[in-house]
């Protein structure tokens, strides 16, 4: 095994984890440091790949705690996003769009802190979906909008991890087809990746188990505005 691969098989675990923990944050974890070793959009569609691998085995391990009507209804709108963002990934300036995505993760990092994620907010809770299939595309951080849209919907905190796997899912088959159909990454990868999505399937159990045994509401809360802060940090420095 290669150090390219090994490097991506490792973080591949840790952002399962992370991602089936919380709902959402495996795009911290992988797709940053792929970018040491690669292009940006070569690490998007590496990422991808993984991810696909990752929320599958994630959607499966909850399936009895999703929310599909939420699901439907966030799903449906969220393709709206996704679509929009595949059509703007090669000419969007990357920059203003990381800032808006960092001070956003801001305002959601201090709602979950204060204990506001339920309330209704300022932005129309049908832009949420929208706004995270869009971000989902352009830097694998959509999963924050759509934690805000679960929580909105007052769903605890396994039916939002639940709910969220779902939604990733479904959204990862058309982002793989994508990135590997534009060629942002090599068709090789496909099977290279293998020790990778083995990886980020042990992963999501590990993820699982922390979840359901070891994190009640409050660290929960808490353990997603961590991850909101850092993720703003990445994207407004």
């Amino acid at each position: 095994m290669d150090s390219e691969i090994l490097l991506i098989t490792v973080m591949s675990f840790v952002s399962g984890t992370v991602t089936a923990s919380l709902g959402f944050g495996a795009g911290l974890v992988l797709t940053p440091l792929l970018t040491f070793i690669m292009p940006v959009k070569q690490a998007l569609a590496v990422s991808a790949l993984v991810f696909l691998v990752t929320s599958a085995s994630k959607a499966l391990i909850y399936r009895k705690d999703i929310d599909w009507l939420i699901y439907k209804k966030g799903l449906a709108l969220a393709m709206i996003g996704l679509v929009i963002g595949g059509f703007s990934v090669s000419v969007v300036n990357p920059f203003w769009l990381e800032k808006f995505l960092g001070c956003a993760l801001l305002y959601f990092a201090i709602n979950a802190v204060l204990k506001r994620d339920n309330m209704k907010s300022v932005i129309p809770t049908s832009l949420f979906p929208v706004m995270g299939g869009f971000m989902s595309i352009m830097t694998h951080a959509g999963g924050a909008f759509f934690f805000r849209y679960c929580r909105i919907n007052n769903l605890g905190r396994i039916e939002t991890v639940a709910t969220l796997a779902g939604a990733h899912f479904t959204l990862n088959i058309f982002k793989a087809v994508f990135f590997t159909a534009t060629g942002f990454a090599a068709s090789s990868y496909i099977y290279t990746l293998m020790p990778a999505y083995v990886s980020s399937v042990a992963g999501t159990y590990m993820g699982r188990h922390i979840l359901k045994n070891h994190m009640n509401e409050d660290l929960f809360v808490k353990g997603v505005a961590f991850v909101l802060i850092v993720m703003a940090i990445r994207f407004l420095t």
